[in-house]
């Protein structure tokens, strides 16, 4: 009788991890009107979410790196690693994918883990899970459904959808 009880005071104490997102259980836990096509090949690169929904289309493309973010002028470095040549080659791919089905798409690179390193000693607020470099979204995976749930404003009906399911399926062939 006392080792239960002092295993269930023991349970009580013991803090909760926290838990880790793959990018897969959010996009597939997204509600039903977010069409999501799994390695799109977008230039040179086909390990890539692509989804799309009447908030526009967005391609992800989820990376390995994870640690602290560094931003420069000239880019941005996870863990120290530069990560100029998947942005540019991202930008490349993205762009000329654009030119074939006929509609912006917002490129986002999803990191597993990312924190910036602390400048001040007061933290003034939640971690940031949100970044910019030109016009690429930087995210880490718990940042992800929150800017996809914060996609408020409508850019394509349902007809446009269509058209651009239908595209993607020409170009796969």
């Amino acid at each position: 009788m006392g080792l239960a009880k002092n295993q269930s005071r023991f349970q009580e104490t013991v803090l909760p991890q926290k838990k880790q997102h793959h990018p897969e259980q959010v996009i597939h836990s997204l509600a039903d009107h977010w069409i999501v096509k799994e390695n799109v090949q977008i230039g040179y690169i086909n390990e890539n979410f692509l989804l799309i929904s009447s908030y526009g289309v967005y391609a992800i493309f989820p990376q390995e790196v994870r640690g602290h973010l560094n931003m420069t002028p000239r880019g941005f470095t996870v863990e120290g690693q530069h990560q100029t040549p998947v942005v540019q080659t991202i930008q490349e791919s993205v762009k000329n994918f654009e030119k074939r089905l006929g509609i912006k798409v917002q490129p986002i690179v999803l990191y597993k883990e990312l924190w910036e390193s602390e400048t001040h000693n007061l933290p003034l607020g939640p971690a940031r899970q949100e970044w910019d470099s030109g016009d690429i979204k930087i995210l880490s995976w718990e940042g992800l459904q929150p800017y996809l749930m914060s996609r408020v404003r409508w850019y394509l009906n349902w007809p446009d959808l269509m058209k651009i399911c239908k595209r993607l399926r020409e170009m796969q062939y």
